[in-house]
């Protein structure tokens, strides 16, 4: 038997809805496939008879691999691709984060293994990063000629810097639609009160259609800034789009309203 009970995990993969449990068998893995910082925490699959797991939430998945991978027969670690290109499938993963950061050398076989994996990837035009710590790594990489299609990150907070996503698993929203929204916002708001409250400085027609537009400015940004983005963020995109949204409805129903 290659692998003592220690190194061997069974493929386990946990809902969505439920928390991460590990086995008895699972908790005695070895360091280098600790669970690393920012865990995703929605599904977890360790390959049978390989030191591999696999992670994903929100369509950003992490494969880790330990040392003992490299120890590995050519059939094991292919047997062992074919299950993470499974789960890389199933469960839809767009990006992905590779860490080679336990490992000091990787072996033909290991690096057949990212290749395919890459290659799953990139028919759904998704994206790999690896995480790369040690030299000999590196240089297998470039020696193979794959530096060329994969960004190398030396820490996990670059990993995810390179694929423009949080940790948490969601997609970084440029500021600029922010505050774009939140302008327009505040423009939409003046135009009604200069249409109501001083119509000697702005004709009320001029300025019931400019805060139109200027509100659908403000709900266009809030919703996509709402969509694509979480926390404090998320919840100015959606005040920026009920804004909007009430700017209109309040304007078409002076202009239109006998």
């Amino acid at each position: 038997m290659l692998f003592s009970e220690e190194h061997v995990f069974p493929v386990n993969v946990s809902p969505v809805s439920t928390p991460f449990t590990r086995s008895p068998l699972q908790s005695r893995r070895p360091r280098a496939c600790a669970r690393p910082e920012y865990p995703l925490e929605t599904s977890t699959v360790s390959t049978t008879g390989l030191p591999i797991e696999f992670e994903s939430k929100h369509g950003c998945g992490r494969l880790t691999l330990a040392p003992e991978v490299n120890s590995s027969p050519w059939d094991v670690v292919e047997k062992s691709g074919t299950e993470v290109i499974e789960q890389v499938n199933s469960q839809k993963v767009s990006s992905l984060i590779v860490d080679l950061s336990p490992l000091n050398y990787l072996g033909s076989a290991q690096v057949a293994l990212l290749v395919r994996v890459w290659k799953a990837l990139s028919a759904k035009n998704g994206k790999m990063v690896v995480e790369v710590t040690s030299p000999v790594v590196r240089d297998v990489l470039r020696t193979a000629g794959l530096s060329r299609l994969w960004p190398f990150a030396e820490s996990r907070a670059d990993a995810y810097a390179l694929l423009g996503i949080n940790p948490e698993g969601s997609r970084i929203t440029h500021p600029a639609w922010a505050i774009i929204g939140g302008l327009a916002a505040v423009a939409a708001l003046v135009f009604t009160a200069l249409g109501q409250f001083r119509p000697e400085v702005l004709d009320p027609a001029i300025a019931g259609w400019s805060a139109i537009g200027a509100a659908g400015v403000s709900a266009l940004a809030g919703s996509y800034t709402a969509w694509r983005s979480r926390g404090a963020q998320r919840v100015m995109g959606v005040v920026m789009l009920l804004a909007g949204l009430g700017v209109v409805t309040a304007q078409l129903y002076r202009m239109f309203t006998p």
